[in-house]
């Protein structure tokens, strides 16, 4: 594709990365977690025999380096992620097996004893996945309303599409698909704080007091 009279061209591709992030043409973030599971998988493969397996650290001990080193590998870029349930499912899953690998358990072992996967996150001083990456998504969230009104960052997300008159979002007939918007107001819905997000999110102190601290303490 042409994009100047000098004959520079742009050219048209299913995916590439950016910063890290895996961006394919249908802006779906399946593509993109699935990719940073995988160098987190690695990670948690690089350290496993000198740090997870075996008695030598303290599960507390493998929890810290497991939460800073191989879920900041994973989770980079979560701030944008579309959390479907597909994407759920993955996350849990990377979790859940991690876990049970630190604990030196066996998937066979885990079924027949009937435990749980929450149960061996507690063992091991871990918070659900879920907190992990909603916890990355309302401190991008602050950081941008903490910002002027004219950064481009918050003018995207204060921004709306304007699709004629009689569909003001762009609605269309059957379900609606899964935006990055709509998955932020379940999670400020989820920590209860839907109603005064904004006025929270003007205030740092406060924002980390509240929402980061109260409810998303890890």
């Amino acid at each position: 594709m042409v994009v100047d009279d000098e004959g520079g061209s742009v050219p048209v591709v299913d995916e590439v990365t950016h910063l890290g992030i895996r961006i394919t043409r249908d802006l779906r973030s399946e593509t993109a977690v699935q990719a940073r599971l995988r160098l987190g998988s690695c990670a948690f493969g690089a350290l496993r025999k000198c740090t997870f397996d075996g008695g030598s650290l303290s599960r507390v001990a493998k929890s810290r380096i497991y939460t800073s080193i191989v879920l900041g590998v994973a989770l980079w870029g979560a701030e944008s992620w579309v959390l479907s349930g597909p994407v759920k499912a993955k996350l849990r899953c990377f979790h859940a097996q991690n876990a049970r690998a630190m604990c030196g358990m066996s998937r066979r072992a885990q079924w027949t004893g009937h435990i749980r996967s929450a149960r061996l996150c507690r063992k091991l001083s871990l918070r659900s996945i879920d907190i992990y990456v909603q916890r990355r998504q309302m401190h991008w969230l602050g950081k941008i309303m903490q910002m002027d009104d004219g950064r481009l960052p918050r003018l995207l997300l204060t921004s709306w599409v304007y699709a004629g008159r009689g569909h003001l979002y762009g609605r269309v007939a059957g379900g609606q698909e899964l935006t990055w918007s709509k998955g932020i107001e379940r999670t400020l819905r989820r920590l209860d704080i839907a109603r005064n997000w904004g006025f929270l999110a003007d205030d740092p102190a406060r924002w980390r007091r509240e929402v980061m601290v109260d409810k998303l303490k890890v």
